[in-house]
């Protein structure tokens, strides 16, 4: 028998082929109940729907974050840039001159490397009973440095040291313990 007797043409063949087979394996739906008792099928728990949503949001992703480098960011960069902070009083009145972004972060900064500090990298605050005037901030933090990486290479040379002292004094008693062994003499009756 022919496929043109049960009058189907090839086309529709390969067409019916395909869609079966795609269906079966690249959806495999699962079939379920709803509250109310009626049938569904559920494609979104298939392999081919996760990973089509997966592509789908990748590219959502990649083309927000292609727009936000390309506009958003150099003209916030710039935006930031030009911000002009005024210092004001406790009634809004200003006080003092109006500074960029960056004059006022790198005053900021300063400010607080060279605050003065006590030995323990405090500021004198409120609490100021007992406070000595250690250095600047900027001088405790390169103290701190200092200590500690010396701290480090001391122990470790002193780790090393202990090392190599051990097996010295091992290699030496043991010889001793071999020495004496040997002039022993054992005399049995």
């Amino acid at each position: 028998m022919e496929l043109t007797e049960l009058g189907l043409t090839q086309e529709q063949i390969t067409e019916a082929v395909v869609n079966k087979i795609s269906s079966e394996m690249l959806y495999k739906p699962s079939i379920g109940i709803d509250e109310e008792g009626n049938e569904y099928v559920d494609y979104e728990n298939t392999p081919y729907y996760q990973e089509l949503k997966k592509q789908v949001k990748q590219k959502i992703d990649t083309t927000i974050e292609t727009i936000i480098d390309k506009h958003v960011l150099p003209n916030a960069e710039q935006q930031i840039k030009n911000i002009v902070i005024e210092r004001t009083n406790t009634y809004g009145e200003r006080k003092g001159e109006p500074q960029t972004i960056v004059e006022y972060l790198t005053a900021r900064a300063e400010s607080f490397m060279l605050e003065e500090v006590d030995c323990n990298g405090k500021p004198k605050g409120r609490d100021s009973y007992n406070w000595r005037k250690h250095g600047t901030r900027i001088t405790y933090m390169i103290d701190s440095y200092l200590q500690y990486h010396i701290e480090n290479w001391a122990k470790n040379a002193l780790t090393e040291a202990n090392k190599t002292i051990v097996e010295g004094l091992k290699k030496t008693i043991e010889m001793k313990l071999n020495e004496v062994l040997k002039s022993l003499k054992v005399n049995l009756k």
